[in-house]
């Protein structure tokens, strides 16, 4: 009785974690291409398969080992009876025909059970294959939408400053502009205070001068009026 323990090459005493990565390994050797090229390939790959489906199962795991116990005890031997009988030509070639004819089943079978061998272990191996594959899309997948949500966050985050920049430049420029406003009213005041003062200046200058005018003709004035009055008492007349 082949051992199921030495199929997958680990202890009598293997984990469950010892032959699930004992089988990982052994399934792992035997490639798509290896399968196609060697059918003896296939018939180890099943081989291997049973043993780990034996030995994964705990009931199936212990009745194993109860056969392995059993078959390692020694057998009392058997006492053979040999019948000797002449040999006869039509006998023996009817056994040589039969042999033959077992052997052409045998090798049909064989052919057959590899055949079914091969292709259950190419169906398995395109089954984990897709398997795999749609692992790998569903991973893809969840990365491919982590990697959007990131960009739309960070997307979102960048209008949001932008929008914030933009706002803070209007905010800015508005209370530039007002202080601006507010400078050119102030300078406004000021020249309009300075024209006023200037014009209020020229006013008052222009009166002033105005009264000087005024008081050097009244001054003329009073003097005519004196040296006419002098002439009309000295000479009897206001022209002298």
């Amino acid at each position: 009785m082949k051992s199921c323990y030495v199929i997958l090459g680990v202890p009598g005493n293997a984990s469950d974690e010892e032959i699930d990565e004992a089988f990982k390994k052994a399934s792992a050797h035997y490639s798509k291409e290896r399968l196609v090229e060697d059918p003896e390939a296939a018939k180890r790959l099943g081989a291997i398969r049973d043993a780990y489906k034996i030995l994964s199962n705990a009931e199936m795991r212990e009745a194993h080992d109860r056969k392995l116990s059993a078959a390692s005890k020694p057998l009392a031997p058997r006492p053979r009876v040999v019948i000797e009988a002449e040999p006869s030509r039509t006998n023996t070639l009817f056994v040589v025909l039969a042999l033959v004819v077992v052997a052409m089943f045998a090798i049909g079978g064989y052919m057959s059970y590899s055949r079914d061998q091969t292709r259950k272990a190419l169906a398995a191996q395109e089954l984990a294959q897709k398997k795999l594959e749609a692992e790998e899309a569903a991973q893809a997948q969840a990365l491919q939408a982590t990697q959007d949500a990131a960009r739309l966050r960070a997307q979102a985050d960048a209008e949001r400053q932008d929008r914030q920049f933009r706002a803070e430049a209007t905010n800015s420029v508005r209370v530039a502009a007002n202080a601006d406003m507010q400078q050119q009213a102030l300078t406004a005041r000021l020249q309009d205070n300075e024209r006023r003062e200037k014009d209020r200046a020229e006013a008052a200058a222009q009166r002033s001068e105005q009264q000087k005018v005024n008081e050097s003709r009244q001054r003329v004035a009073r003097d005519k009026q004196a040296i006419r009055d002098l002439c009309q008492m000295q000479y009897g007349r206001s022209n002298c």
